[in-house]
């Protein structure tokens, strides 16, 4: 931004647009170290609210400090911009500017908003008892290590001043683990009396550590909840093992630590749990791209190595409730079953039957596997280059043999798929 340029954001005039959580997110998460972000810049018309793209008014060759009027491009009225003189700023009305940058910030916010207004709805009468980590259900372990993990790459983040890095790891873990997966998951026993209990005590201390968490970021809205949280779930946490301290002003409260919470690591479930998410987006997938209906119920196959399917196969609830699964069949060796719609997701091989036809098939099957022969020579024409070999750092290496081994594994999925068509 330049201000000889005019093509400058006035703060203020954000805050009145989106909000000043909105401008602080989008400031934190914009933050790129040494490149430069471009902001297009919108005029907020003050008789009708609508926007006009300043890049749209400002003539070739010109800069936004030489435009003074602007014509509005819903209402049709004049108005002055900042850069005009009193007496047409006084007869026309001045527009703010903004960008459209800040609605990523403003959705962030409303998806915190409401997600809070669905937790606060269940937790009432929320317990504070002794459990044992271990006993708990398979989603609970879940998100309480990856909460563990979440906390200690947000302070690594933050300790090299990676504004942007930790933006992006809690609104992974809030939007994607959170909401998407641990709320979804946990709905189906806050309905049930009998389990209500444990799920309303993780929800309300997942809800006190992400309003921590999300608290240097998006301060008004965050210290809002904290005061209705208080009031509904004054005493969180697992007695024992995680004991935050509770105050009643957010703002003062002790941040997570930053080892996180070691009570909580669990690696075998977080890889465990990325395979039941793998099998959950693969059947997603192949349901929206043969249209089958959200309520209609399907029949799955899973074939994997038994090491897998040792895995899933005590998680198979999860899969029949977030996929819309009526029934699920774990297996080593299988021939696709005629007409079904069959996807490759890591190490897992999906039929979901009667969804598609034959030759539809075929043909995206084709289309999957050039495009898995085209990442994996990529893959493997990076690991040819010495130079990349010999300068990357190792993990990075490291990393790129892995996925070389994953898209292998891939390929030779999708090329025994396109056997069993033509068998």
């Amino acid at each position: 931004m330049s201000k000889s340029k005019g093509n400058g954001v006035d703060p203020l005039d954000v805050v009145e647009v989106y909000g000043a959580d909105a401008l602080r997110y989008t400031m934190a998460d914009m933050a790129t170290e040494t490149q430069d972000v471009r902001m297009p810049v919108d005029y907020v018309c003050p008789h009708c609210s609508q926007l006009t793209p300043q890049a749209s008014v400002v003539p070739h060759g010109k800069q936004p400090a030489d435009v003074f009027q602007v014509t509005c491009q819903g209402c049709k009225k004049k108005f002055a911009t900042q850069w005009a003189k009193s007496e047409q700023k006084d007869v026309l009305g001045v527009a703010r500017e903004t960008s459209e940058k800040f609605e990523v910030g403003r959705n962030f916010c409303n998806k915190v908003w409401n997600s809070a207004r669905f937790a606060f709805m269940n937790l009432e009468g929320a317990p504070y008892e002794a459990l044992n980590v271990a006993d708990l259900p398979v989603e609970d372990r879940w998100i309480l290590a990856k909460l563990s993990e979440t906390i200690r790459a947000c302070h690594g983040a933050l300790s090299g001043y990676y504004f942007s890095i930790a933006m992006k790891i809690l609104r992974d873990f809030f939007w994607d683990s959170f909401c998407d997966w641990y709320i979804e998951l946990s709905k189906p026993r806050l309905r049930d009396p009998q389990r209500a209990g444990v799920a309303k005590q993780v929800l309300a201390f997942m809800m006190d550590q992400n309003l921590r968490l999300l608290s240097p970021l998006l301060p008004f809205i965050t210290e809002r909840l904290w005061q209705q949280l208080n009031r509904l779930a004054p005493r969180r946490g697992i007695p024992g093992v995680a004991e935050p301290q509770i105050n009643d002003i957010l703002m003062v409260s002790q941040f997570p630590p930053a080892d996180g919470w070691p009570a909580f690591d669990d690696p075998v479930v977080l890889n465990m749990f990325e395979d039941v998410q793998a099998a959950v987006r693969g059947v997603r997938d192949l349901r929206n791209k043969c249209k089958v209906p959200l309520k209609q119920k399907v029949r799955v196959t899973i074939k994997a190595t038994q090491e897998h399917l040792d895995l899933l196969s005590d998680q198979q609830h999860i899969l029949l409730e977030a996929a819309g699964v009526e029934s699920l069949s774990l297996v080593t060796e299988s021939a696709r079953p005629r007409n079904a719609g069959t996807t490759v997701v890591g190490p897992l091989q999906l039929f979901v039957h009667d969804i598609s036809d034959d030759e539809a098939e075929r043909r995206r099957l084709e289309q999957e596997l050039a495009a898995v022969e085209k990442r994996l020579a990529g893959v493997r024409a990076k690991l040819a280059n010495e130079k990349f070999v010999n300068n990357a750092k190792p993990e990075v290496v490291e990393a790129e043999r892995n996925r070389l081994i994953d898209l292998e594994k891939s390929l030779a999925a999708v090329q025994e798929s396109l056997a069993d068509l033509a068998g």
